[in-house]
């Protein structure tokens, strides 16, 4: 896997997803 291929924009969106599903998984944790 290239580092050039890791832009910090697809990083926030990978950062965003996860933050999204830890929160669906604290939800049905409930």
């Amino acid at each position: 896997m290239a580092k050039h291929l890791n832009p910090p924009k697809m990083l926030n969106l990978f950062e965003r997803f996860f933050k999204a599903l830890l929160e669906l998984k604290f939800v049905f944790n409930n």
